[in-house]
C-alpha cells in the first residue's frame, strides 16, 4: 500500500537533507529543504456544497498557491507586528496578482495606503488575489481578533484570579486549623 505524502524534499541526496538539520547549520536551511504544505487552519471559502474535502484537496492547493507560488514578493514584519508585502507590477495597466498569504475573517488589509474591504478576491483556500497598479505596490496585513475573543480572554483572566484567591483563602484557613509546631 503506497502512502500519499504532501512533503516536498528539495534534494534527492539524503546526506544533504541530513546535514541541513545539523546544529552547526542554520536550521532555516533544513526547513527550506523539507516542506510539508499542511497548514494548521485554512478558511475554506467559495466552496460549492457538492465538493468533498478530498475533491477540494486543500493541502495540494496550499502547496500550489502558497509554497510553490513564484511571484516575486518581498515579505517583512513591521515594528508593530504587521506583515508587509512589497512587489513590482511590470505591466502598464492594473493586473491581478495572487499573493502567497491567506486572508482570514478578521484580516485587515491596506494596499498602497488605502484600506481594502471588498476590492479583492480569494481562492477556495483563502489565498489573496489583488488588483495591483503598475509599478511598486505594498500590502500591509494584520489580524484584529473578534469581540468574542476579547470577552473570553477577560473571562479567562477573571477565572484565574478567582482561582488564585480561592487557593490563598484555602491555605490561610488550613493554617488556622493546623498551626505549626513552633507556635
Amino acid at each position: 500500500m503506497a502512502v500519499q505524502s504532501n512533503t516536498q524534499v528539495h534534494s534527492k541526496d539524503p546526506n544533504i537533507v541530513r546535514t541541513s538539520f545539523q546544529k552547526h547549520n542554520d536550521l532555516v536551511n533544513g526547513l527550506k529543504m523539507v516542506e510539508k504544505p499542511t497548514s494548521d487552519y485554512l478558511p475554506i471559502v467559495n466552496q460549492p456544497k457538492s465538493i468533498t474535502f478530498e475533491q477540494l484537496n486543500p493541502y495540494y492547493q496550499y502547496s500550489q498557491q502558497i509554497i510553490n507560488n513564484k511571484t516575486n514578493i518581498h515579505k517583512t514584519v513591521t515594528k508593530n507586528g504587521d506583515l508587509k508585502l512589497s512587489w513590482f507590477n511590470h505591466n502598464n495597466s492594473n493586473h491581478d496578482i495572487q499573493l502567497s498569504v491567506i486572508k482570514y475573517k478578521h484580516t485587515c488589509l491596506r494596499l498602497n495606503g488605502n484600506s481594502l474591504s471588498k476590492n479583492f478576491k480569494t481562492t477556495a483556500i483563502g489565498a489573496l488575489i489583488i488588483n495591483s497598479k503598475p509599478g511598486a505596490n505594498t500590502l500591509i496585513l494584520n489580524y484584529k481578533a473578534g469581540s468574542l475573543f476579547h470577552i473570553l480572554s477577560i473571562i479567562c483572566l477573571i477565572s484565574w484570579l478567582l482561582l488564585i484567591i480561592r487557593i490563598m483563602f484555602h491555605h490561610r484557613k488550613k493554617a488556622q486549623y493546623y498551626p505549626t509546631k513552633n507556635e
